[in-house]
């Protein structure tokens, strides 16, 4: 791996921590709101807030982290959602977890998302936004 190709993905991961960072507080915010508020379970507003962010931070990663060009492809909105799915079934365990041992569902929610943070930032990379071997090719040159 070249100079460039670490200083890109320093950025991208820069800039990954920064819209994660984004999410997580609008996220939280959202999930104590619909806990406390509307008293809804704490798990059961996980998945509702998780669900309804999701378009959100795709087109975030997608434009800001990741500069993907071009229009978007179903593809990438289908890898993308089926991580976020998949990340949603280890948050709810680990949170519950948490919770279980005595923490507060909202510091276990913060905990979990920092814990996932550097598996998240792969799984969009390599498979969500994955790059044409023909721009990887172009981006060396």
């Amino acid at each position: 791996m070249t100079r460039r190709d670490w200083r890109r993905l320093a950025g991208e991961g820069l800039r990954f921590c920064i819209v994660g960072a984004l999410m997580v507080l609008l996220n939280n915010l959202i999930v104590v709101a619909l806990t406390e508020i509307l008293h809804f379970h704490y798990l059961l507003s996980i998945v509702l807030c998780t669900l309804g962010m999701t378009l959100v931070a795709f087109l975030l990663n997608r434009q800001w982290t990741f500069r993907k060009d071009g229009s978007m492809t179903g593809g990438e909105m289908m890898r993308y959602a089926l991580g976020v799915l998949a990340n949603l079934g280890v948050v709810m365990l680990l949170t519950w977890a948490l919770v279980r041992l005595g923490l507060p569902y909202y510091w276990s929610n913060l905990i979990v998302a920092a814990i996932m943070a550097p598996t998240n930032f792969l799984v969009h990379r390599i498979w969500s936004f994955a790059m044409d071997p023909a721009i990887v090719d172009q981006s060396r040159s």
